[in-house]
């Protein structure tokens, strides 16, 4: 019997599946998979790639997977729950120089799996299957569907959406539809981003509530009276407009803003 409370859905198609390691060229690459499960995903990845390191809450699974690693000599299985793992420490024990990341993840956890790739410097490339509403907000352009984790991983990472996944694909069949989405990590903004804490911070604050302007967003964050934080967006930004709310905003605008910002 599953456990619900792990939120756990197993991909059965084998179509999918292996369009999920095609994405990317996994030869001589090192694959960390979160939630391998029974192994469906898995077994395709072990003939792709290198080596794959799983990390599994459940460890209800460990004598299917066990069976899985005595087969393949290029599997290791952590029963560890991803949130409670650095992985920047991780990649440094392994010696790893670069990752790639692959995840078929509970929906309620991920908001923390994306800044758990952000926050790893070494992840590349990742591919990951969430609900498909999530996976169109952070795929949107400035607008209504924008939200600050939009704008996390659009600032560091090209997304492409692969494909959406009916429910109907799982078992058990989850209350919603997938969607694949992939992430190369690219680094022409990161060069001009001074302090990646104080970036992460002015767009959270920026986003606080939604539909607020920015300069009420961040006078409430940053406790300034209004005209204070109107003047120091005006002097990053000759043509700012005060009715401006964060959701209009590009990824151009808020690291520019930002570093405006925390300069003095």
């Amino acid at each position: 019997m599953k456990k619900k409370y792990y939120g756990q859905h197993f991909l059965n198609n084998k179509k999918i599946i292996n369009e999920i390691v095609n994405v990317f060229d996994l030869t001589n690459k090192t694959v960390i998979e979160i939630g391998p499960g029974a192994g469906a995903l898995s077994r395709a990845l072990l003939t792709k790639a290198l080596f794959v390191y799983g990390f599994e809450i459940d460890t209800d699974l460990k004598e299917t997977l066990l069976k899985l690693e005595r087969e393949h000599h290029n599997f290791k299985v952590i029963y560890q729950d991803i949130l409670t793992v650095d992985l920047n420490t991780f990649m440094k024990e392994k010696k790893l120089k670069e990752s790639y990341l692959i995840a078929n993840i509970p929906y309620y956890i991920t908001g923390p799996i994306l800044m758990k790739l952000l926050e790893t410097e070494k992840i590349t490339k990742a591919i990951i299957m969430m609900q498909k509403e999530v996976g169109l907000r952070l795929l949107a352009k400035a607008g209504k569907s924008y939200n600050s984790l939009s704008v996390y991983m659009q600032t560091f990472y090209e997304l492409k959406k692969e494909r959406l996944v009916k429910r109907t694909n799982f078992n058990p069949p989850p209350l919603v539809d997938s969607i694949i989405i992939s992430f190369v990590k690219k680094d022409d903004y990161l060069k001009r981003i001074t302090n990646l804490d104080n970036y992460l911070e002015f767009v959270k604050f920026s986003f606080v509530q939604k539909r607020k302007t920015l300069v009420n967003n961040l006078s409430t964050s940053f406790k300034l009276p209004k005209d204070e934080v109107i003047k120091k967006l005006m002097s990053i930004d000759l043509n700012y407009n005060p009715l401006t709310r964060a959701e209009s905003l590009t990824i151009e605008n808020f690291i520019s803003y930002s570093e405006g910002w925390y300069r003095d």
